[in-house]
């Protein structure tokens, strides 16, 4: 996947990087919905509906009953934005999974580490188009 600092969408993040981005966060529609997080050596770390109903904006939304048409395990893809220092969006790619735990986590347990380079490659102030 190719990966650039560029801000133009193709230089930032080619069709792979765009397909692993689309598998790096999903809900799971199970009996009690979940995000889990995918990452690309293989290894999956799980939020619980309760940290999600917690800590995540809108999350009751995600533990709904009407988040998912079934509850048969299937996923939905996600996707995380940021906010910038200046107070813009910044729509992210293959976030870390630091990157999605931290804002989850109890204030008394979080880790507050210095981002890493991968949390700002994105896209500032995205666009999505609906046709």
């Amino acid at each position: 996947a190719v990966v650039s600092t560029q801000s133009t969408g193709e230089q930032v993040c080619d069709s792979d990087c765009r397909l692993q981005n689309k598998r790096s966060i999903e809900l799971v529609c199970s009996e009690e919905n979940y995000i889990r997080l995918n990452q690309e050596d293989g290894a999956q770390t799980n939020i619980t509906s309760e940290d999600i109903a917690k800590h995540v904006l809108n999350g009751n939304s995600l533990v709904s009953d009407t988040a998912c048409d079934k509850r048969d395990s299937s996923t939905k893809s996600m996707f995380m934005t940021d906010i910038t220092a200046e107070g813009n969006f910044k729509g992210l790619y293959r976030p870390s999974i630091d990157a999605v735990l931290d804002p989850i986590q109890d204030v008394d347990t979080r880790r507050r580490r210095k981002r890493d380079a991968e949390i700002t490659l994105g896209i500032s102030n995205p666009v999505t188009c609906i046709d």
